[in-house]
C-alpha cells in the first residue's frame, strides 16, 4: 500500500475532522465571549490539533498496516 493513499485520506478526514471541532468549539466559546476574538483563536487551535491527530494517525496507520496484514 503506497504512503501517499494514506497521506490522501489523512489530508482529506483531517480536514473535515478540523472543521467540525472548529465549528463545535467556535460555537460553544461564544457563549463565554462577548466578542469573537478569543473564540476565534481557541477554535482555531482546537481544529489544528484535531487535523494534526486525524493526519499523524493516517500515516501511522499507513507504516503499520502493511507489516499487520503481510
Amino acid at each position: 500500500m503506497p504512503i501517499e493513499l494514506f497521506v490522501g485520506i489523512g489530508v482529506v478526514f483531517g480536514f473535515f475532522g478540523g472543521l467540525v471541532a472548529f465549528l463545535i468549539t467556535l460555537n460553544e466559546w461564544t457563549h463565554h465571549y462577548q466578542t469573537l476574538r478569543e473564540p476565534v483563536k481557541m477554535a482555531l487551535r482546537t481544529g489544528f490539533f484535531a487535523f494534526m491527530l486525524f493526519f499523524l494517525l493516517s500515516i501511522a496507520l499507513g507504516f503499520i498496516l502493511p507489516y499487520v496484514l503481510t
